[in-house]
C-alpha cells in the first residue's frame, strides 16, 4: 500500500503552500490569475503570521499564569512563615498572661482568706468583749459602773459593733434607771436613743415608775430611822421623810446623830433622794412634753401613768380620758383646759390648779375640794399662775361639779393658808 503523505507543519507547511502557489503561477495563463494567486499567497502568509502571534500570546499568557501561581505560593509561604514567627512571642505572651492571671487569682484568694480570717477574729474579739462586759455589769452596781473611767469606753466599743443592739438597749435602760445622778442617767439615756428600742414615751414612763419606786423605798428607810427625842424640830410638811427631810440642815443632823457611821448613812440617803427627785423631775418634764404634743395631735391617749411622779409640769389641754392615773403624783401641775376624767383617778394633787380643768372626775372632787384647795399651807409646790380669788375659785368649782354635790357649794369650800371651819354636812358622804 502506498504511503499517505504527512501534512506538513510549521515552516514546512508554509514552504509546501508556497511551492503549490508557484506551481500554479507557472501554469497560469494570464496576469489576472497570477495576481489572484499572489493575493492568496499574501493572505495565507498573514493568516499564518497571525496564528503564530496568537500562539506566542497564548504561551506568554500561560507563562504569566504560571508566574502568578508561583508568586501566590511564594506569598502564602511567606505569610505562613511570618505568622509562624509571630506565634512564638504571642505564645510566650500568653504564657506570661496565664501565669500572671494565676498569680493574681491566688493573691485575691489569699486576700479574701486573710479578710475572712480577720473578720472572724474580730467577731471573736467582739464576742469575748461582750461576754466580759456582761460579766462586769452583772457583778457591779449601776453607780460603780457609771463612775468607772473605763465603763463608757467599753460600752461604746460594744455599741459600735451593732451586734447586740437590742440587748444593749435593754441593758443601758436598766443601768440608767438604777444610777443615782441625773447626769449619769441622761448620758446613758441619750446613748440608748441611738439603739433600736420600743416607744420612747413608754420607756420614759417605765423609767419614771422605777425611779418613783426607788424614792418610795428611800423614804421608808428614812422614816424608819428613829430620831432621838428633842434633837430635831417637828416638820409638819416633810415629817414623812424622817431625818431625810430637806427641812433639816447637815448641822441639825450632826447634833441629832453624833455617831459618824449613822450620820454618814443618813447623809448618803439624803443625797440619793435629792438626786432621785431631780431625775424624776427631769423625766416628768420629758413625759409631759410628749403627752401634750401627742394629745394635741391625736386626742385622748391610752397611757398607763400609774405610780409615777408627774409633778411641776404643764399638762394644759391634755385629754386623760383613756389614761390610768392610779397613785400618780400630780403635785404642782397646771391643768388649764385638761380633761381630768381618766379610767382611774389620782387625788395626789397638792399645789396643782385642778380647778382650771375643762372636766374632772366627780368622785375625786370631794377630796380635792377638802384637801387640795388653793393656797393650802402644806402644799409643797405652787404652779405658775396659781393665785386665784375665792369668787373665781368658787365659780370654777361650780362649773366642774356636774353632779351637783353639796361639797361643791360655796359654804363648803376651803381657801387660803388658814381656811375657816366648814359645816359638818360638807364632810359627810357625797
Amino acid at each position: 500500500m502506498a504511503d499517505i503523505p504527512q501534512k506538513p507543519e510549521g515552516i514546512d507547511k508554509i514552504k509546501y503552500a508556497v511551492d503549490k502557489v508557484i506551481a500554479k503561477i507557472d501554469a497560469a495563463s494570464n496576469e489576472e490569475e497570477i495576481e489572484k494567486l499572489l493575493e492568496a499567497v499574501k493572505l495565507g502568509v498573514e493568516i499564518q503570521k497571525t496564528a503564530a502571534d496568537r500562539d506566542k500570546a497564548e504561551r506568554e499568557t500561560l507563562k504569566i499564569d504560571s508566574d502568578v501561581q508561583l508568586a501566590k505560593r511564594q506569598a502564602t509561604q511567606s505569610l505562613i512563615a511570618a505568622f509562624a514567627s509571630l506565634l512564638i512571642p504571642i505564645g510566650s505572651l500568653l504564657t506570661v498572661v496565664f501565669t500572671l492571671s494565676v498569680s493574681f487569682a491566688t493573691l485575691d484568694q489569699n486576700r479574701q482568706k486573710a479578710a475572712a480570717d480577720e473578720e472572724r477574729q474580730a467577731v471573736e474579739r467582739q464576742e469575748s468583749n461582750w461576754s466580759t462586759f456582761l460579766t462586769e455589769i452583772d457583778s457591779a452596781s449601776a453607780d460603780s459602773l457609771s463612775s468607772s473611767p473605763t465603763f463608757v469606753s467599753k460600752l461604746m466599743a460594744v455599741h459600735d459593733t451593732h451586734r447586740h443592739d437590742k440587748e444593749l438597749a435593754d441593758i443601758t435602760k436598766r443601768i440608767a434607771i438604777n444610777v443615782t445622778s441625773l447626769s449619769a442617767f441622761r448620758g446613758l439615756w441619750e446613748l440608748r436613743q441611738t439603739l433600736p428600742h420600743e416607744d420612747e414615751l413608754s420607756d420614759l414612763i417605765d423609767a419614771a415608775r422605777s425611779k418613783k419606786l426607788q424614792n418610795d423605798q428611800l423614804l421608808r428607810e428614812c422614816f424608819e430611822i428613829q430620831i432621838p427625842p428633842d434633837t430635831l424640830p417637828a416638820d409638819p410638811k416633810w415629817g414623812r421623810d424622817g431625818p431625810c427631810s430637806p427641812a433639816y440642815s447637815d448641822a441639825d443632823l450632826a447634833r441629832a446623830f453624833p455617831v459618824d457611821e449613822q450620820l454618814k448613812s443618813i447623809q448618803s440617803m439624803r443625797v440619793r433622794r435629792a438626786e432621785n427627785e431631780t431625775t424624776q423631775t427631769y423625766l416628768a418634764s420629758q413625759i409631759a412634753e410628749r403627752i401634750r404634743n401627742a394629745s394635741s395631735n391625736t386626742g385622748a391617749l391610752e397611757l398607763n401613768l400609774s405610780g409615777i411622779m408627774l409633778a411641776g409640769v404643764n399638762l394644759n389641754s391634755v385629754d386623760f380620758s383613756k389614761s390610768d392615773l392610779t397613785l400618780t403624783v400630780l403635785q404642782g401641775d397646771t391643768f388649764a383646759g385638761a380633761k381630768l376624767i381618766p379610767k382611774a383617778m389620782s387625788t395626789d394633787m397638792l399645789g396643782s390648779s385642778w380647778w382650771d380643768a375643762a372636766e374632772i372626775d366627780q368622785s375625786a372632787l370631794p377630796i380635792l375640794i377638802l384637801q387640795t384647795y388653793p393656797e393650802n399651807s402644806i402644799a409643797a409646790l405652787r404652779p405658775a399662775g396659781a393665785d386665784i380669788k375665792f369668787a373665781d375659785y368658787a365659780a370654777k368649782v361650780a362649773g366642774l361639779c356636774t353632779s351637783h354635790m353639796e361639797v361643791c357649794q360655796s359654804k363648803c369650800l376651803r381657801f387660803g393658808p388658814s381656811p375657816a371651819p366648814i359645816p359638818a354636812e360638807c364632810e359627810g358622804p357625797q
